[in-house]
Formats: structure tokens, C-alpha cells, sequence
């Protein structure tokens, strides 16, 4: 698995006379490769080799950027080393940054860990075509720019990320841990809001008590490494601060409770209320039209948000059952 990485250099010191630079920059993952020029020296042909800890970085890899037809070129990856040659027409006269160098990290080196990574000074090498003028870090023409790699890495969402309504004006968001984490975030938004940081912890679940009633609420989670990686966002699940009315007789306000609801589902999910209804009143007959407007409206509402859609009992209901609205009260939670 590729990981991110950051670099942090380390400069040697120049010799008293002027020295072109073979150095490595800062990046992550993808690093430059520059060539500094202090001398006069025309350069067609530059070589070094990278050593690195093989028990942290996985392999390097070099990408040229110079322009022009190169006479010769080659890499080599070998245990704990990457080298590079490169040989150019004398119409090329190599200076700047020379190309970028890909860094992979080992799937078990761990977050937040720093690894040495050297240029080997007798490797390092920069000429002209005919070799008439060589510079190496010996004979004092040629320094080298060390560095270190900081290994980020890469953590995962967290999952199956549950939401319910405790109350009002409670809900208990609860998700499942994830390896690496040193801590969770919690984010939250309703009635079509950006989402928004409402807290952290190092457990796997959170009481949300800044809710009020009537309310859909939209909850993701994301987890957090001990050196601050973030993962992506989870799954997103929704609870409604609504208490339904418990009878053992289908009423009218059953279903004004669920218009409430699934109005405020609609909300989060930035989209118009139900059409008003005046054939639901109390005292008026329950009709099998009012359960299939519930169950359009929430499907679009889900669809929304993001949510599955539900599977309903009797898809061309004639006969509203307890059942039907029992489904409707889960799916808004």
C-alpha cells in the first residue's frame, strides 16, 4: 500500500570554494531531485543512489523531468538502496530540479515514524559527456542534501456508524473501531447544513445533547492517528429527536407524528415538506393514499441523504396495519 510521506532536510556544509548541490527536497510522496549550480561546469550526465531503511520504505522510483533525449538511462532498486544514471547530448545542460522521486512505504511501518534517507556521497556523481570534467563529492565540486522521510500512512473510515434518537433531546451515535486510531471525531449537520466537528473521543460511541425536537440529524465519524492522520468520513446515518404516541389503535395522530418526522428527514436532506393533507384529521378515516405519501416522501428523503432505501410490507397497501407504520418509525428513526 502506497503511503504519504514528508520529508524533512538536513543540509551538509559546503566546502570553503563553490560546490554544485545534488539534493533532495520536501514533498509528500512525490519529492524533487535538484541540481544547484555554483560552478561553470556544463553537466550532461548525472548518477547517485538513494540508500533508505527497507524495513520502513518499500521501494523509490524516479521520474525525469529534464527535457531532452537522454544517450542513456537506467535505475536500479536493490535491497535498502534506489540508484540512477542519466547521459544527455551536449544540448542539454542539466541544472534545476532534474526530476521527482516516488517514495513507498512498507504496509506495516507505522504512522508518525521518521527514517533516514541519504544520497551515498560516492555514487554522486555529475559530468560532461566526455567526461573531461567529473564532479564528486572527493574531489570537493559536488555536495550532497541529505534528508528524512516522516511516514504519514493512511487509516480507516470508520464503520457501521449507528445513530438513534434517545430522546428530544438526546442521540447515541455509536460506530465500530478502527485499527491505528488514536481518537474519533464526531460530525453532525441538519436541515441541510455543511457538517460540522461536535466533538471528540477516544471511545466508539457519543451522546449528542445539543439536539432539540422534531429534528433530523445527520451523523458521520471519522478517525484520527496518534500523528493526526485523518481518515475519510464513514457512512452517514440519521436520527429524528421525535416520540411517537404508543396505542394499540391506528389513529390520526400517528400519522401527524410521522408527516412530522418525515418532514424533518426531508429537511436534512434540503428538500420541500410534504403537501398539506386536510383529509388527516382526528376523527377522519386512515386511508391507504396517506401511508404511500409517507413512504414516497421518506424514500426521497433517504435517497437524500444517502441512506438505503426500505423494503415495505404490502407494496399497494389497501388496509393500513400497525405494521406499515411501525416501518415508517424505523425509517426515520
Amino acid at each position: 500500500m502506497r503511503r504519504a510521506v514528508l520529508f524533512l532536510v538536513l543540509v551538509t556544509s559546503l566546502g570553503a570554494r563553490a560546490q554544485d548541490v545534488l539534493s533532495l527536497g520536501t514533498g509528500s510522496g512525490s519529492v524533487p531531485v535538484t541540481v544547484v549550480r555554483q560552478t561553470a561546469n556544463p553537466i550532461q550526465g548525472v548518477a547517485f543512489k538513494v540508500l533508505f531503511d527497507e524495513d520502513a520504505i518499500a521501494s523509490l522510483s524516479f521520474t525525469r523531468t529534464i527535457a531532452g533525449v537522454a544517450l542513456y538511462e537506467s535505475s536500479l532498486q536493490g535491497t535498502g538502496f534506489f540508484s540512477y544514471v542519466v547521459l544527455f547530448p551536449t544540448s542539454v545542460n542539466v541544472s534545476g530540479q532534474i526530476g521527482t522521486l516516488t517514495v513507498n512505504a512498507q504496509p506495516s511501518a507505522t504512522p508518525g515514524t521518521t527514517v533516514a534517507l541519504m544520497l551515498d556521497p560516492p555514487s554522486a556523481i555529475l559530468s560532461n559527456k566526455a567526461a573531461s570534467t567529473i564532479e564528486t563529492v572527493a574531489n570537493g565540486l559536488l555536495s550532497v542534501t541529505n534528508g528524512s522521510v516522516t511516514i504519514s500512512g493512511t487509516i480507516a473510515a470508520p464503520s457501521g456508524v449507528v445513530a438513534v434518537a434517545a430522546s428530544t433531546a438526546a442521540v447515541n451515535v455509536s460506530w465500530n473501531a478502527v485499527a491505528g486510531a488514536n481518537h474519533y471525531e464526531v460530525l453532525r449537520s441538519f436541515n441541510g447544513n455543511p457538517y460540522t466537528s461536535i466533538g471528540t473521543t477516544t471511545g466508539t460511541s457519543l451522546v449528542d445533547s445539543s439536539v432539540t425536537a422534531n429534528t433530523t440529524y445527520l451523523y458521520r465519524v471519522r478517525a484520527v492517528s496518534a500523528s493526526a492522520v485523518q481518515s475519510p468520513l464513514s457512512n452517514v446515518d440519521a436520527a429524528t429527536t421525535i416520540v411517537f404516541s404508543e396505542d394499540s389503535r391506528i389513529r390520526a395522530l400517528h400519522f401527524t407524528q410521522l408527516r412530522t418526522a418525515v418532514n424533518a428527514m426531508r429537511a436534512s436532506a434540503g428538500l420541500a415538506p410534504l403537501a398539506s393533507d386536510p383529509t388527516i384529521a382526528t376523527g377522519a378515516l386512515i386511508r391507504a393514499s396517506h401511508l404511500t405519501a409517507l413512504r414516497a416522501g421518506l424514500n426521497e428523503a433517504r435517497a437524500g441523504i444517502g441512506l438505503p432505501a426500505l423494503s415495505y410490507t404490502d407494496t399497494t397497501p389497501t388496509i393500513v396495519k400497525a405494521a406499515h407504520v411501525q416501518e415508517l418509525r424505523n425509517g426515520v428513526k
